[in-house]
């Protein structure tokens, strides 16, 4: 997969240690990527510590069944991450910088 262009969401929630995406900005995103031509190709957060999907992570992966790529904020080791019948898989990733 290319990514050509990232779509950053604002946090919503006042705790640190979660995340909570306006709805709206994300279905603006989708919209956005859909009018430039682009395919949303997965989905990109940070975790603080750990790179294992969160309750809530696989509740979305289960809405958007797209790649979640984590990345571990301490350590900024990077796992993919999709769910095939209901259980989280660990997909390889290769990042690049172009």
């Amino acid at each position: 997969m290319v990514v050509n262009e990232l779509v950053i969401g604002e946090n919503l929630s006042e705790s640190p240690d979660r995340f909570y995406l306006d709805p709206v900005a994300l279905l603006e995103a989708f919209k956005y990527a859909e009018l430039s031509g682009y395919d949303v190709v997965a989905m990109l957060h940070t975790h603080r510590e750990g790179t294992a999907p969160s309750l809530l992570d696989l509740e979305g992966m289960k809405l958007w069944p797209i790649p979640w790529i984590i990345i571990d904020e301490s350590t900024c080791t990077v796992r993919s991450w999709v769910v095939e019948e209901d259980i989280p898989k660990n997909i390889p990733t290769d990042l690049l910088h172009a």
